[in-house]
């Protein structure tokens, strides 16, 4: 933004919440100041928005890139595999009306990201920082907990969970 904006104080500002939210009560942001004056606007804005009930976080912007690559990156990827794989089942629709409210959660996350435009989620997944490390520490802890429930290893599976 820098580069572009000459003129005036910018301040990166991450709403992390969707276009539904009809208010800020609740609802997370973040602030990503890079110099004085914009610490001086963050504190602020942060004010601003905490007085109206969100919940304000500030970091660095390159802070805010790692952790969304956690948050959003990995989030997003598991729920895109849970519906290519939820989805290869010929009853899913029959599951979806007797689920509890575990599948319905994940129904819910699987949802919110497939009903969104395929390339956003594609643009975030190839371009957040540290994602092939994080979604490949997944598939390693992914593969440590199938081999689990293949060799029936139950008190491993107990032990992993507490």
């Amino acid at each position: 933004m820098h580069r572009y904006i000459r003129k005036g104080t910018v301040l990166g500002t991450h709403p992390v919440f969707g276009p539904g939210a009809k208010s800020a009560s609740n609802q997370n942001f973040v602030l990503t100041p890079t110099n004085e004056e914009e610490v001086l606007v963050a504190a602020k804005t942060r004010q601003y928005l905490e007085e109206r009930g969100a919940n304000v976080s500030i970091m660095s912007p390159l802070e805010h890139d790692q952790m969304m690559s956690v948050v959003l990156g990995l989030a997003h990827f598991i729920a895109i595999v849970s519906a290519d794989t939820l989805l290869s089942f010929e009853k899913f629709q029959e599951m979806k009306k007797i689920g509890g409210t575990t599948f319905k959660v994940l129904y819910t996350l699987m949802e919110s990201v497939i009903s969104e435009d395929p390339e956003l989620y594609a643009s975030l997944q190839m371009s957040f920082p540290n994602i092939k490390e994080i979604e490949g520490l997944f598939q390693t802890r992914t593969k440590l907990w199938v081999d689990m429930v293949k060799n029936n290893d139950k008190q491993g599976f107990v032990k992993e969970n507490e």
